[in-house]
């Protein structure tokens, strides 16, 4: 389920969708980006550029999650490639990655994708009602160049999104 583990949704249709998103890309801190696969042009998921925070050259890949026909397409590894590569490319020094941590799926992903764990902040937030409490990942800037070849890799052997 697409929906279980952000803080919004699921949606009742497409207009309170595209309202949900609409507000979060008015977000002064967040950069939401639709992702689009690339012989069709067609939107498959959406993540976002977020707590940016230039002062301190950090900032949050975050909010990411991808309709049925991307998941497992290779979407999120390219995905996550070229915004990491665009960071790290602009000085940033710190990418951080925060899941719910019951999120196993997207434990995962950023494990896979080169990120550190850095441990749990338990009740870091209410969501939905619950205590959610957050897991913790980040790439730093020394880190990327190994990080960067890593993934490059799985690019090249993920399918042909």
């Amino acid at each position: 389920m697409i929906w279980r583990y952000l803080p919004w949704g699921p949606f009742a249709d497409v207009d309170a969708l595209t309202a949900q998103l609409h507000a979060l890309a008015g977000l002064a801190t967040s950069r939401m980006l639709c992702v689009r696969e690339k012989t069709t042009d067609r939107p498959v998921g959406v993540v976002s550029l977020m707590n940016n925070e230039p002062s301190h050259l950090k900032i949050e890949l975050g909010n990411i999650w991808y309709g049925p026909i991307a998941q497992g397409s290779g979407a999120n590894t390219e995905t996550t490639f070229l915004l990491l590569d665009q960071v790290f490319g602009l000085g940033y020094r710190r990418v951080e990655w925060k899941c719910n941590a019951r999120n196993e799926r997207s434990r995962r992903s950023a494990l896979r994708m080169g990120f550190q764990f850095e441990g749990i902040q338990e009740a870091h937030l209410i969501v939905k009602g619950e205590n959610r409490d957050t897991a913790w990942f980040r790439i730093l800037d020394r880190e990327w160049p190994a990080v960067r070849t890593r993934l490059d890799d799985l690019r090249r052997l993920a399918p042909g999104f």
